[in-house]
């Protein structure tokens, strides 16, 4: 008798070779709402239906709180730290100016959603609140943490419930730079700042680690058993040096607490990651993913497995942007027996798409994807 998907997948992490390579396409929940043609649907509920219906070792991804900082969701709430916010709406793009009052000034947000598709709206931060010095000095200052009370996980215990011995949860989150640049402070500018004022980028870091982990700890401590970690805006475009001076050291602490509470992290890097995978081992990462190949990204699938793969399970290898959404389900089933001939051998692997699945995929094709995988994955 096989192993459970949880515990194929579990294992994959853990380095042993399990009875086959877990089959986990990454599938956002745009993609469910067209799958099922219900914008209103239960996402949490509906994904693990879906996955289930295909077969698919269930990895959910689409069970995590919604998170955009001071838009509708303001999160932590103080007598110092009082959040208000004005929606307007032009044509089809909704806009969120967000004030945030404390005893010694405001600070001020402003994030716009435009629609993508009929499922997907695209977020934008046009204002983040760390603009300068002060506004920093007030965050640290007043900035409440996360606790239970801020943090709604009925999807995610729900999932956890749902899913059984037939996967894992994994709800989407943020490392500490992705953190940082989403929420703090413009990514163009947290670029700089080590080099134009090294004190200043270091403590709003810590803050983004500490706020970070105020949140993360809810999830896993309310059922959360991996966690999908945004580590893409620290990936190959800022250079080693950058990662290994000023990046490294806050998301290996962050990952090392995510560990002692008895989770496990899967890194998601789908663009140019290769020039960081002398550094990769360093973070404690258990997964990387998205191994994403050119033009996307710069991974030859050889050579991660052979630099990588006795450090960390790795993931992915399908492209689903161009590939899956345009493919015969003949050329889906030969290009998964080529990454799996590649990616199999002595463990370690998921297969898995590069990111997730574009709407208007063939369902066809995503069922070839996981036909192919139960066939050619066995160990």
């Amino acid at each position: 008798m096989g192993l459970s998907a949880r515990d194929r997948i579990l294992s994959t992490f853990d380095g042993a070779i399990p009875d086959r390579a877990p089959v986990c396409p990454i599938v956002f929940e745009n993609y469910i709402r067209q799958h099922y043609a219900d914008p209103e649907i239960d996402v949490s509920e509906a994904t693990v239906r879906f996955l289930a219906d295909i077969g698919a070792d269930i990895i959910h991804r689409n069970c995590y709180p919604w998170l955009y900082l001071f838009v509708e969701t303001t999160g932590p709430i103080s007598e110092n730290w009082k959040v208000s916010i004005e929606h307007s709406q032009a044509e089809t793009r909704k806009r969120w100016n967000t004030t945030i009052q404390t005893p010694k000034g405001d600070l001020s947000v402003v994030c716009e959603a435009s629609p993508m598709t009929l499922y997907e709206d695209a977020y934008a931060y046009l204002e983040l609140p760390i603009k300068e010095k002060s506004d920093l000095d007030l965050l640290l200052e007043y900035e409440p943490a996360w606790s239970s009370a801020h943090v709604d996980t009925s999807g995610l215990r729900e999932a956890r419930a749902l899913i059984g011995d037939r996967g894992i949860t994994c709800p989407w989150v943020q490392g500490v730079f992705n953190f940082a640049a989403l929420y703090y402070r413009k990514l163009e500018e947290i670029m700089m700042d080590p080099y134009q004022d090294e004190g200043f980028y270091r403590a709003l870091m810590t803050q983004a680690l500490e706020q970070n982990w105020s949140y993360l700890k809810v999830l896993l401590d309310d059922g959360a058993d991996a966690l999908a970690y945004g580590g893409n805006m620290a990936g190959g475009e800022v250079g080693p040096a950058f990662f290994e001076q000023f990046v490294l050291e806050y998301e290996t602490e962050l990952i090392r607490r995510i560990h002692n509470a008895g989770g496990r992290i899967i890194w998601h890097n789908c663009g140019k990651a290769s020039s960081l995978w002398d550094l990769y081992p360093k973070t404690g990462m258990d997964c990387l993913e998205s191994l994403a190949q050119p033009p996307e990204g710069d991974t030859d699938l050889g050579e991660a497995k052979s630099k990588l793969g006795s450090h960390m399970a790795l993931s992915g290898g399908i492209d689903q942007k161009t590939f899956l959404l345009n493919a015969s389900a003949g050329e889906v089933e030969q290009k998964v027996a080529e990454v799996l001939e590649v990616m199999k051998p002595d463990g370690g692997f998921i297969l898995s798409t590069v990111d997730y699945l574009s709407e208007d995929t063939p369902i066809e094709n995503v069922q070839a994807f996981v036909d192919a995988g139960m066939k050619y994955g066995r160990y």
